[in-house]
């Protein structure tokens, strides 16, 4: 099986690609959530975790770049 890539060439390109896996990404994850077994309450717990752990990884980034 042969893949062709075809890579971004700017910043501005490389920018929406990222965007997009992460949408993608976001997409995925809520998905998963929405068909976990158990109340909706809990789901929404669940969310809010992510996202925490999310803004921790984000400040851990940026502080280290």
């Amino acid at each position: 099986m042969k893949v062709y890539v075809n890579l971004p060439q700017t910043p501005e390109e490389r920018k929406e690609l990222a965007n997009g896996v992460a949408r993608f990404h976001a997409t995925l994850m809520l998905e998963k959530i929405k068909k976990l077994n158990i109340n909706d309450s809990s789901k929404e717990k669940v969310l809010n975790l992510v996202l925490e752990h999310l803004e921790e990884e984000a400040k851990k980034e940026c502080t280290s770049n």
